[in-house]
């Protein structure tokens, strides 16, 4: 290793190590904040991008990114957050000023296209930032299990359940009722027959006048309302087709009857779900997080570094600089 001897290499040290200690890292970004221009979604690194935060007004005025904040901009933007309202204003919530993120390639009135710009505005009012992409890369990865046709964005798996569960809860819940009747059923009894109000519980006897009722107070039935089961064991099976998640696959013994050839199947179908989703996971997040990184790390390199490759099944040293040999030249 040799110590860098110029400002430069010196500079250039100090940015690379920054690079691998602090850069690397994966952030999730809530899909409400996040929104991009899907009829050129296909070249993602120029399709326009919208990121919306927010961040306390102090701190935007102490970033030294913000090539265009002034101090007027900067006043403006404290005063937002002194007195509002955050169900009818939008642009200030929790004392926090709204930030919006442009990224990608936008056109200006005069035809001009401008690529790969970051445009930030803060409050919906001021541009407090605009440049080329300081960051060399496109820094977002946008990936999905299910993609909705339309809107190119993601679908729970999940959501199909949560259509079933709430049925099936609303299902059960009227059978929790109609048992706390028939468990404390009301009585049918002319009226004066009984003294005040009646509270029923194991073991009380119910006084009633007999001068007023020819025939004892008979209690209503609601056994008939204890039905429903069959639609909740029908939404438990669509849930478990529809997500490919079953309870035995987790250790529970299988409460219907089921061949060895069933579960045989059942098991094969999921195990097919889970892979694919790893595949996916693997193929639009992983890859091209591990792509982006590299390319931001081997963006500020200079010099010559010694990397091991595999050749012919044997462990290989190469020395590799910024030059391009000129048999891979085409």
């Amino acid at each position: 290793y040799r110590r860098p001897q110029t400002l430069e290499e010196q500079m250039l040290a100090s940015i690379e190590k920054k690079l691998i200690y602090d850069a690397p890292y994966i952030k999730s970004i809530d899909a409400k904040n996040f929104v991009f221009d899907i009829s050129r979604a296909g070249n993602w690194d120029s399709c326009p991008k919208i990121f919306k935060n927010y961040l306390d007004p102090h701190v935007i005025k102490k970033n030294l990114s913000n090539n265009l904040l002034t101090a007027q901009k900067a006043e403006e933007l404290i005063n937002m957050t002194v007195e509002h309202d955050d169900i009818k204003e939008k642009n200030v919530y929790q004392k926090q000023v709204e930030i919006l993120e442009f990224w990608g390639d936008i056109a200006l009135e005069d035809g001009e296209i401008l690529e790969d710009v970051l445009i930030t505005i803060a409050g919906r009012k001021h541009i407090i930032r605009a440049e080329n992409n300081p960051f060399v890369i496109n820094p977002f990865v946008h990936a999905n299990l299910i993609e909705d046709p339309y809107t190119h964005r993601g679908i729970s798996p999940l959501s199909v359940s949560l259509v079933f569960n709430s049925l099936a809860s609303n299902i059960l819940n009227k059978q929790l009722d109609a048992l706390s009747l028939i468990i404390n059923p009301p009585y049918l009894a002319p009226k004066g027959a009984f003294k005040g109000v009646q509270n029923i519980s194991p073991g009380d006897v119910i006084e009633y006048d007999p001068s007023l009722m020819p025939v004892p107070p008979a209690a209503l039935k609601f056994d008939s309302a204890l039905i429903g089961w069959d639609f909740i064991k029908y939404f438990k099976s669509q849930t478990e087709s529809a997500t490919g998640i079953f309870k035995n696959m987790a250790g529970a013994i299988q409460a219907s009857a089921r061949t060895a050839t069933e579960l045989n199947y059942t098991i094969a179908g999921q195990s097919t779900r889970l892979n694919s989703i790893v595949e996916k996971f693997y193929k639009k997040i992983v890859i091209p997080s591990i792509e982006k990184i590299a390319d931001l790390l081997a963006a500020f390199k200079y010099g010559k570094e010694t990397i091991c490759v595999r050749s012919r099944g044997e462990f290989v040293y190469l020395d590799i600089d910024e030059q391009i040999p000129e048999n891979l030249i085409s």
